[in-house]
């Protein structure tokens, strides 16, 4: 069910943390973004109605002052939305990606340079769960030793949830 009724949420301008469960389309990420000034701490936990490089152009537009941001469902989030979101939250301190389809391994070192461009010297928490970078047997196969997913890159330390 996609919740096309946001104008409630949108309204809550001062809310600082909020977790989503229903589906907001593109335009309620905006609004609620855009509205809600003092929101840190944001987590979509049903992301299926928004696409990837909406999400981003909202979140870098109005989410500035975003430090947590989790995004659970997006299945066409790709690196340069991840890349976007990075440079456009210079505040981010937790980043969240759940279950989506095109994060390629390619993802760590553009993250970690987009962070050191954004904030240099401060770390960014990268956690991706439910991917094709969160299956260690078949990015194994891709990319050959993994070790260097494993390992902490500048101004970045990213974590797995590794597929069963």
């Amino acid at each position: 069910m996609v919740c096309y009724d946001y104008g409630p949420l949108s309204r809550l301008t001062r809310l600082q943390h909020l977790l989503v469960s229903i589906q907001v389309p593109n335009e309620g990420v905006e609004a609620i973004l855009q509205n809600c000034q003092e929101l840190t701490s944001l987590n979509f936990s049903d992301c299926a109605a928004m696409t990837g490089c909406s999400v981003a152009a909202s979140v870098c537009r109005w989410g500035a002052r975003l430090r947590s941001l989790t995004l659970d469902g997006i299945e066409s989030l790709d690196d340069e939305d991840v890349v976007a979101v990075i440079r456009g939250c210079p505040e981010i301190m937790s980043l969240e990606l759940i279950g989506s389809k095109y994060l390629t391994p390619d993802l760590p070192a553009l993250a970690s340079a987009a962070r050191h461009a954004a904030r240099p010297g401060v770390r960014l928490r990268l956690q991706i769960d439910y991917s094709l970078m969160s299956d260690e047997v078949r990015m194994a196969q891709m990319c050959g030793e993994y070790d260097q997913f494993k390992s902490e890159y500048e101004d970045l330390d990213i974590e797995f949830l590794w597929l069963p």
